[in-house]
């Protein structure tokens, strides 16, 4: 019997690669499904059998091998934990982790290879362990529900029918409509001051074309999911009280559901508005049937699963901004030709390269859309100019690691990062509205509109169990501020559109000034939502009479880091 429940032979360097993806998928249980998992497994599997091969090559010994290989992989997966663990005021916290995982990896492989020659009850005893722990993260996900054929791949929204009886189809060639979500831009008052950028030339652009601007603008959420299924529906999926609808199979199918089956989406379909989706990554604006053009990187793209896999090791320390540029000029490269080369840039952007290309893209398909024969629906989501930052102020990479976002002492680079990711993306947006109004046959309806702000002063508290401790230690109006512009053709001054109107009421105003319904204006509000990881369970405080709040500690980060920047580099 105990050979069956740990047997002589080392099978724990594979049972190790299995849990550390099990433990992460557990992690973010409701927001990824086994489909996207499987994948790292068999990597990750490959990677554990390749190691050992070559430490087998090394030692001549298999079970000295196998030890060496599951070795390797709990440093890698530990690192961030043990570099977070020393002290904040350590100056190269990195250094001191590696040199601690050398040493430590070199003792423990030189005792095992000179001491140990009797493995049996060494590899029975790991396999019971790691065996156990494997068990436990399994059971976990079972509790989560196993009986929800959610939980394995992605359980595909039902098709279903909402109708307005008032709704009307114009008589005169009905607009097309471009909604575009510009994800985390913030409003124009907070870019000055706690950005220290200035946004008005890019509004008065907007002013030019006739564009109406929202100066007081507030997102309904800090979180893009629930704003954009908000807009959609014409009213809060949730409020303090939590969501108004019942979820059973989790709240991330409920929100799902809610987007593919928006009012608004089949409202303009069943009057023929074709529907069309353009997506950086993600799943938060797939529409019931739209056609979804999303960026297809090919089966070498990580998906969301392997990204955060990825982030949980190393390697995206080891593979930073710095170090690669320590191991570029090892190879004789200058540190200039590191900073300014585009192509080496392109090589060794990493996340940002990630992020870039599809944010591109979106830009590209939507501009393509706007000679399409209407009347269309385009919602285009494009994730910029939220983190990590992808365009300096030339358009090229910045030098700003993604990896310590809303860390406290690398808030000016961030502050700058964004303000220049911000002055950047204008110009690219600048193009794609003067190419669909150029291009349109007949005026379209145009919403530009930010769902949340940046989120620097949310970034590294988000975890926090205590909701009411998120709410306090944050930059309100950092994270709830969004720009919200709209081109309503014929309505230029009139049309009910007004200062404060916030992304939930932004159809209501569409759809009772261009297609004859009566449905007003709700009440413009705001609630900070926070996910509970163990029992998969969303909470809600409403933040209406707070959001223009600032905690002392992080107004005071922002307004150093603009110091810092008018100060230049000592």
């Amino acid at each position: 019997m105990g050979l069956i429940l740990a047997p002589r032979i080392s099978l724990y360097p594979f049972l190790l690669s299995i849990y550390f993806v099990c433990l992460i998928f557990s992690e973010n249980l409701g927001e990824v499904f086994v489909g996207h998992a499987l994948r790292s497994g068999v990597v990750l599997l490959g990677i554990t059998s390749v190691t050992i091969l070559f430490f087998f090559a090394v030692f001549r010994r298999i079970n000295t091998a196998a030890f060496v290989a599951a070795l390797l992989l709990v440093l890698a997966f530990i690192h961030p934990i043990v570099e977070a663990a020393l002290p904040h005021e350590l100056s190269n916290r990195l250094l001191i982790t590696l040199c601690i995982e050398a040493f430590s990896f070199i003792g423990l492989t030189f005792v095992v290879h000179r001491y140990i020659s009797n493995w049996t009850p060494i590899n029975q005893a790991l396999n019971l362990i790691v065996g156990a722990m494997l068990l436990l993260v399994l059971l976990r996900i079972g509790n989560y529900g196993l009986a929800d054929e959610g939980l394995i791949f992605e359980r595909p929204p039902e098709l279903k029918n909402v109708e307005f009886a008032s709704f009307e189809q114009p008589t005169s060639s009905p607009p097309s409509i471009f909604y575009i979500l510009t994800d985390a831009y913030e409003r124009s008052d907070v870019l000055r001051k706690y950005y220290g950028y200035d946004n008005s030339n890019f509004l008065a652009f907007l002013s030019s074309k006739g564009f109406q601007i929202a100066d007081n603008s507030y997102g309904n959420y800090n979180r893009t999911e629930l704003v954009f299924s908000s807009l959609m529906n014409l009213d809060y999926i949730a409020d303090e009280n939590g969501f108004t609808e019942e979820y059973p199979q989790g709240y991330r199918q409920l929100i799902r559901d809610k987007t593919f089956n928006s009012k608004v989406a089949i409202a303009l379909r069943n009057i023929d508005y074709r529907l069309v989706t353009v997506r950086s990554m993600g799943q938060y604006v797939i529409t019931g049937g739209a056609e979804d053009i999303i960026f297809d990187g090919g089966w070498f793209t990580m998906n969301s699963f392997e990204t955060a896999l990825y982030n949980t090791t190393a390697l995206p320390r080891l593979f930073g901004w710095k170090n690669r540029k320590a191991f570029m000029r090892i190879l004789g490269f200058k540190q200039t030709d590191i900073q300014t080369e585009e192509g080496l840039s392109e090589l060794t952007a990493g996340k940002q390269n990630f992020v870039r290309d599809r944010v591109d893209f979106v830009l590209s398909e939507t501009a393509k859309l706007a000679s399409e024969a209407g009347p269309i629906f385009v919602i285009a989501h494009i994730m910029a100019p939220h983190d990590p930052f992808i365009y300096n102020r030339s358009g090229n990479f910045p030098n700003i690691s993604p990896w310590k976002f809303g860390e406290a002492e690398h808030v000016s680079k961030d502050v700058k990062g964004y303000a220049d990711q911000v002055h950047y993306l204008n110009t690219l947006l600048t193009e794609l509205i003067e190419t669909i109004l150029e291009k349109s046959e007949t005026p379209p309806i145009i919403v530009l509109q930010g769902d949340h702000g940046l989120r620097l002063s949310w970034a590294k508290n988000r975890a926090n169990p205590d909701q009411q401790q998120q709410l306090d230690s944050m930059c309100q109006i950092e994270v709830f501020s969004d720009l919200n512009a709209m081109y309503l053709p014929g309505l230029e001054g009139s049309g009910g559109f007004y200062n404060d109107i916030s992304p939930v009421n932004t159809f209501r105003l569409i759809f009772d000034n261009y297609f004859g319904t009566e449905l007003g204006f709700i009440e413009d509000r705001s609630f900070l939502a926070t996910s509970n990881k163990k029992d998969a369970t969303m909470h809600f405080i409403e933040t209406t009479d707070t959001r223009e709040s600032c905690n002392i500690f992080w107004e005071e980060k922002f307004f150093d880091a603009q110091d810092k920047q008018l100060r230049g580099p000592n």
